[in-house]
């Protein structure tokens, strides 16, 4: 699966990156420099399939809003469903709705809460310790600003 960059005001595609499989949606931050994408992997597939796996990731990619690039900075696994992403303001913190987690202590979905973090150059998603129940099956997330 894939992301492509398409300039509307010339009509024509730009850069594209590979992102995991089976991605449901995707956010940019308010500053235009990270884009995410919530990928399923093989979590949507009933246990007895081969190709079920616990839980989907989230691509973290860099954006080069002047070029329109597209750069893969990471993959990260999480024991859920992903579904609908949202950057709060600041662009340094995002909430995932998990539609289904592979936590055995959760009861429903859940918001997740990841931090941006920029460590000698590079960025990386850092999952918070905590969650917030939201019952069965959230998909969208919007931040009110």
């Amino acid at each position: 699966a894939g992301v492509l960059v398409v300039d509307l005001g010339r009509h024509e595609a730009g850069g594209s990156v590979t992102v995991g499989v089976s991605p449901e949606s995707l956010a940019l931050s308010p500053d235009g420099r990270f884009a995410v994408t919530a990928n399923l992997r093989g979590s949507f597939l009933p246990n007895s399939d081969a190709r079920h796996t616990r839980g989907g990731s989230l691509s973290l990619l860099g954006f080069d809003a002047g070029t329109g690039t597209l750069s893969p900075l990471g993959e990260f696994p999480i024991a859920a469903m992903p579904e609908g992403l949202a950057f709060d303001a600041s662009g340094r913190h995002l909430v995932v709705s998990q539609f289904r987690s592979f936590d055995p202590g959760a009861v429903d979905g859940e918001l997740a809460f990841f931090r941006v973090r920029e460590d000698g150059g590079r960025a990386r998603l850092e999952q918070a310790d905590f969650f917030v129940g939201v019952g069965v099956g959230p998909h969208g997330v919007l931040i009110v600003r």
